[in-house]
């Protein structure tokens, strides 16, 4: 599915590339008063939002550049806090802590800065009636003893991100399915799909793993 996804977002991302161009050549064109300006506008912006489902496709296949590097993650949340910002209500509080002490963990930052931007804005829409979302980081050291619940993972010492709302709660039916490609709670045109997809993608991508844990009404937290 990977190397599909990875495909058909290539080829789609150049048919995308020339739609957009040549629409903005019509609307150079074009004089500013013509009626049939908001036409080609919106074909732009279709364009503009087909190449933001491109770079999902892309994280969630792997085939997205990856460029890990020593990344300090004070640095990382204080500048997301600057990226988020504008994306959220005025009834909805950002809070973010880091365990004491330095947290430097090898990873790609945009990629990383991707996770956290999929995960607060879902956190986000979970909060219709404004509410908070916390952002922490604590170590945690993976032994590599008892059952494995995430096969593949390294024992050795990690970070945890943890992303966490106190909305609505996802619905116990619906936690299996969360990181499927393109499943979605929201309605038309509301979302692709492939948010939690991508987190997962880039978590493993990194070696790592994602966990849930939601309680119906209550709060959402992705580790």
């Amino acid at each position: 599915l990977g190397k599909l996804a990875g495909g058909v977002a290539h080829d789609f991302n150049n048919l995308m590339a020339s739609i957009r161009g040549n629409s903005e050549l019509l609307l150079r064109r074009m004089d500013p008063a013509d009626p049939r300006r908001r036409y080609s506008e919106d074909v732009v912006q279709a364009t503009l939002r087909a190449e933001t489902l491109t770079l999902q496709l892309l994280a969630f296949s792997r085939h997205q550049p990856f460029d890990p590097r020593p990344v300090y993650l004070a640095c990382l949340l204080e500048g997301f806090r600057n990226l988020l910002a504008p994306l959220l209500r005025e009834d909805v509080t950002l809070e973010s802590s880091l365990e004491p002490g330095a947290f430097v963990v090898l990873a790609d930052p945009n990629q990383v800065e991707q996770i956290l931007l999929n995960l607060a804005v879902n956190a986000r829409d979970a909060l219709p009636d404004g509410g908070r979302i916390r952002v922490n980081a604590m170590r945690l050291h993976v032994d590599g003893a008892g059952p494995d619940p995430h096969p593949g993972v390294t024992p050795g010492d990690y970070v945890r991100l943890t992303v966490e709302d106190d909305g609505a709660g996802i619905p116990a039916e619906i936690l299996p399915r969360i990181f499927e490609p393109f499943f979605s709670t929201k309605g038309p045109g509301e979302g692709s799909g492939l948010g939690l997809s991508v987190v997962y993608g880039i978590a493993r991508h990194h070696g790592g793993w994602v966990d849930v844990e939601s309680t119906l009404g209550e709060h959402t937290a992705f580790h």
